[in-house]
């Protein structure tokens, strides 16, 4: 497998989305994020159940290209999405 590449065997679940709100309510390991759509998209994730920013997993991020960003690491809460722009994505997640 090329770096880069989806490997959909090791995503347990997925959520699309485009628009800022909760992903995921209970604790997720991320394996990444698919871009499929942007036009200076941006994302900010948090680690939180609710619709609220907590613990900031990555920062405000512009996506220039479609394609997989991988994401490896845990929440212990959930993961709320703050999207600006148009962007249009899916998170992959394993169950913990």
């Amino acid at each position: 497998m090329a770096k880069g590449e989806l490997n959909p065997s090791i995503a347990d679940d997925y959520v699309t989305f485009s628009a800022t709100g909760n992903l995921a309510a209970s604790p997720r390991t991320i394996i990444g994020i698919w871009v499929a759509a942007t036009t200076s998209g941006t994302l900010a994730l948090y680690d939180s159940a609710t619709t609220t920013t907590g613990d900031q997993i990555i920062a405000t991020t512009t996506f220039a290209s479609i394609g997989f960003y991988p994401l490896p690491t845990k929440v212990t809460y959930g993961v709320y999405a703050v999207v600006g722009g148009t962007l249009s994505a899916t998170l992959l997640y394993a169950n913990p």
